[in-house]
């Protein structure tokens, strides 16, 4: 059987028109309630594919099937902050910013057996990302010391 070719990442230059950049198609994940007394997982947001923003090709992505949360608070440890919010991405100049908050403060799970957020809530950051290339463009407000 053939070695599957690996993915492309996120926010690359097409490699077929090379006008483009690679953005990303997410697929929203549900999760159901779990037995009582255990912990749910909350839904979340996975990469799908990519496409193309020039010629619209799809393409296989590195990240298939992993949450977005990571691969954006990942960028956030070199995020620089811009002197003014902007209103398009300064990557791929689209306007599909959302807001967002880190998911951990620690290595611990954040949700309580009851379903309900913990008592770290206010040690997160929150910020504007794109969601087209999954990169942080502000941040809003930093955590509580």
């Amino acid at each position: 059987m053939p070695k599957k070719r690996p993915g492309q990442k996120i926010g690359v230059e097409c490699p077929v028109c090379h006008e483009g950049k690679l953005l990303v198609h997410i697929k929203h994940t549900e999760y159901h309630d779990a037995a009582i007394g255990s912990c749910s997982k909350p839904d979340t947001d996975v990469v799908k594919e990519l496409v193309c923003s020039n010629c619209c090709l799809k393409f296989a992505a590195a990240d298939e099937g992993q949450s977005i949360w990571p691969i954006i608070e990942n960028k956030l440890n070199s995020f620089t902050q811009p002197d003014t919010k902007p209103t398009t991405c300064p990557v791929c100049e689209n306007d599909s910013l959302k807001g967002g908050r880190t998911h951990r403060t620690s290595a611990e799970d954040d949700w309580s057996p009851f379903g309900d957020r913990d008592s770290q809530q206010q040690k997160r950051n929150i910020f504007l990302f794109c969601y087209d290339c999954l990169t942080p463009v502000y941040l809003t407000k930093k955590p509580n010391t």
